[in-house]
């Protein structure tokens, strides 16, 4: 006899799980991404259930008091002992049992909650209702149990607000009716954050905030629709991205990815999706927005843009945009319009932005440095003198003093503390500075009519015995205009003030370029240069 009541006790066990799995199944809640901490509830409410279809069974074969307490306290202490909240109630729907993990959830102690209607004690929110109270489906009376539900705020005793999973099952009697319920939920409001952030971060981009490429790409296909017509694409680049990269660090560079989404997002928000295609490229998607409305948007970011700032930098957008009219249009199609159409826009105004892009890192630089801008504006002019002793063509004197002005634009990438060190540079500082011959190069090279400019100003700290940086040129591998800028270079730094050491006189420095003529710069433009010092300073130097 006993061996059948233990078998009917399992079997009664795994039929409610089962059925609880069917529901899942049925209900499409199960996945195979379903939190284990679920699948435990769910075997806790079987093992439940079947210790209270026992009991019931084990009340008709046992008459005495002594045997009901103790069929009682063993079942109150099993379900006490859980880690999930439990909660039986009467076929009235009022509480009879209540276990430490829902005394804690619902704050409410058992002494309190016995007695006291289930709606009272368990108060619940749908998640997706605006808070809107929320009755149990299947409460108590009703003949169908309520499925499992992840989507449920629990409500506190205190107002506090918690996330949790809860199931419940009826606890039917002999005759099939019910005489009661048993509810089992969990806290799970840190695993809701945790999905949530998964969520977010698999549909949007980290640094801007905005919709990703891949959230991007399906809701072209979504707005792909008759309805949405007439759907506009519109493509933004942001200018120089790559020059600011290079030259201010990528932390400037990500500022100014985050303030053209703002910008982007502030005029266009309203009229559709924006989002972040990858590197410097943004996307908008605009449904029921004709071409005419696509392009008074960008006329509204771009109007923006000239009001901001980033560090001193110039700061615009190339855009592109296309707009699918007809529903047999390919969206592929439209949105390769958009983008050759951006692309033509970012070359005809690439070598006017890089331009302003330049003067701008160069105010950067004299901003962060004035001895910098000094230094520059005096070797300007020390080139020019040169080049007109030598004599140069006037537009070659002119070509001069720009490389001049410009030699030292590569600085702009070394940190604002080398270049204010008041000791001698270490070997790793000394590393950082000889990069910016190649730094200023790169930075040149892209603008139009300076690619000449580039190549001098990267090689004006090569030597004339091949000693120099960066690419060990000797003699006059070195162009001329290069050897120049060496010269007025030197002169001007030892000449002045540095924070490692004092100035040298005229004197001194003169003889220090006269020891290095034939081995760090070009003898005869050395000599040149030092009778234009001989002359105006009324010196007179020896050979």
């Amino acid at each position: 006899m006993q061996i059948e009541i233990w078998f009917m006790y399992a079997f009664t066990g795994l039929c409610l799980i089962l059925l609880s799995w069917s529901g899942l199944v049925k209900a499409k809640v199960w996945t195979d991404e379903t939190p284990w901490n679920q699948v435990c509830i769910l075997t806790q409410l079987g093992i439940i259930t079947t210790l209270i279809v026992s009991t019931q069974h084990r009340k008709k074969g046992q008459t005495t008091a002594l045997g009901l307490r103790r069929e009682k306290e063993r079942l109150q202490a099993t379900l006490l002992g859980l880690g999930a909240g439990i909660i039986a109630v009467d076929r009235q729907g009022q509480v009879e049992l209540i276990n430490k993990a829902a005394e804690e959830l619902t704050g409410w102690a058992e002494p309190e909650a016995l007695g006291r209607p289930l709606e009272e004690v368990f108060q619940t929110l749908k998640e997706h209702t605006d808070l809107e109270r929320d009755s149990m489906d299947g409460a108590p009376g009703s003949q169908a149990a309520p499925g499992w539900d992840n989507h449920m705020i629990l409500v506190d005793k205190a107002g506090y607000q918690r996330h949790i999973a809860h199931n419940a099952a009826p606890i039917k009697n002999g005759r099939g009716d019910i005489d009661g319920w048993v509810l089992v939920f969990q806290d799970v409001t840190s695993e809701k954050a945790r999905v949530q952030e998964i969520e977010y971060l698999s549909s949007h981009d980290q640094l801007t905030g905005l919709y990703n490429r891949i959230f991007l790409e399906r809701t072209i296909r979504e707005l792909n629709t008759a309805e949405n017509l007439p759907l506009s694409i519109v493509l933004a680049d942001l200018d120089g991205l790559r020059l600011v990269n290079n030259t201010r660090g990528r932390n400037t560079g990500d500022e100014l990815l985050r303030k053209a989404a703002q910008v982007i997002t502030t005029n266009a928000r309203d009229l559709g999706v924006v989002g972040r295609w990858g590197g410097d490229e943004f996307v908008m998607l605009l449904p029921r927005t004709d071409s005419a409305a696509a392009q008074l948007a960008i006329s509204k970011v771009k109007q923006s843009l000239q009001a901001i700032e980033v560090q001193s930098l110039f700061f615009s957008l190339s855009f592109g945009w296309a707009t699918k009219t007809e529903p047999g249009q390919d969206i592929a199609h439209v949105f390769r319009r958009a983008e050759n159409r951006m692309y033509r826009s970012k070359l005809c105004q690439y070598s006017s932005i890089r331009r302003e892009t330049i003067d701008a890192l160069m105010a950067a630089l004299f901003e962060k440095n004035q001895r910098e801008e000094q230094h520059s504006q005096r070797v300007s002019e020390l080139c020019q003198v040169i080049g007109k002793a030598m004599g140069l063509d006037d537009w070659k004197v002119e070509e001069l003093g720009l490389i001049g002005l410009f030699h030292d634009i590569g600085k702009i990438a070394v940190d604002e503390t080398i270049l204010n060190k008041p000791t001698p540079l270490d070997e790793d500082e000394w590393q950082e500075v000889r990069c910016h011959p190649e730094v200023g190069y790169r930075l040149l090279s892209g603008v139009q009519d300076m690619f000449d400019i580039a190549a001098y100003v990267l090689a004006h700290h090569e030597r004339w015995d091949g000693q120099g940086y960066p690419h060990g040129l000797e003699g006059k591998e070195i162009p001329l205009e290069s050897r120049i800028v060496s010269i007025a270079d030197a002169y001007d730094a030892m000449i002045s003030y540095r924070p490692y050491r004092e100035s040298l006189s005229t004197l001194e420095a003169v003889e220090e370029l006269r020891r290095g003529a034939g081995t760090q710069f070009d003898p005869k433009i050395t000599r040149v240069f030092l009778d234009l010092i001989e002359h105006e300073k009324g010196c007179v130097f020896k050979d």
